[in-house]
């Protein structure tokens, strides 16, 4: 056999053996970017609407911040025109009774939460916390009932003279004083949610001053 004809299909083979081991790198390396763009979600898949049931509940989370603040006007518009309010307070029988007449319409609404509710004091504030909320909504009506406890936040005025030596830290304090549960009916119109009905249930009982 000629040396220099082994020679020469030796280096042909290798250089066979090259092309190929090649074309595979390229292959697998193709194949890890395609598997990877197939893995990846398009944009307009991941950034998905809030659905019903969260716009449900941020109602109520705007009802509880406008009752904080006393903010009737804007509170009365989470309501339908011919929204109510019911409050009802839970007796030694376990069972809620009615207190007082329904507040019907926005126009009650806003004047009950502006001007019947005990305003706030200097450096005092109130917040409604809610919590476990269970929401069924169906087509364009949703019902929502939601725990409740409500905190007075009361801040300590500085002393004319400054604080005294020592003092740190916030100075006040917080008390929960409310317990009960939201439970409200809603319509859906225009893709916005509005309370038709809202009952107050609370656990403890109520007095509402007369006149």
């Amino acid at each position: 056999m000629n040396t220099h004809t082994t020679r020469r299909r030796g280096l042909s083979t290798a250089r066979t053996s090259l092309l190929v081991a090649g074309a595979l790198v390229l292959a697998v390396a193709g194949f890890g970017t395609a598997e990877a763009a197939t893995n990846e979600a398009p944009a307009s898949r991941t950034a998905s609407a809030p659905d019903a049931t969260w716009q449900v509940q941020q109602t109520l989370a705007s009802y509880v911040r406008d009752t904080d603040h006393r903010d009737g006007a804007s509170l009365s518009k989470l309501f339908t025109s011919k929204g109510k309010v019911e409050i009802y307070a839970k007796n030694a029988k376990g069972r809620y009774e009615a207190v007082g007449a329904p507040i019907v319409g926005r126009d009650a609404i806003d004047n009950a939460v502006t001007h019947l509710q005990a305003p706030l004091p200097v450096l005092g504030s109130e917040h409604h916390v809610t919590s476990d909320p269970v929401v069924s909504v169906k087509g364009d009506t949703a019902h929502l009932n939601v725990q409740f406890i409500t905190y007075a936040v009361q801040g300590t005025q500085e002393p004319d003279g400054g604080w005294p030596s020592g003092t740190a830290g916030v100075q006040g304090t917080i008390k929960p004083y409310e317990a009960g549960y939201y439970d409200a009916s809603l319509h859906r119109d225009h893709d916005e949610w509005q309370i038709t009905s809202l009952r107050i249930l609370h656990d403890l009982p109520m007095v509402i001053p007369a006149g």
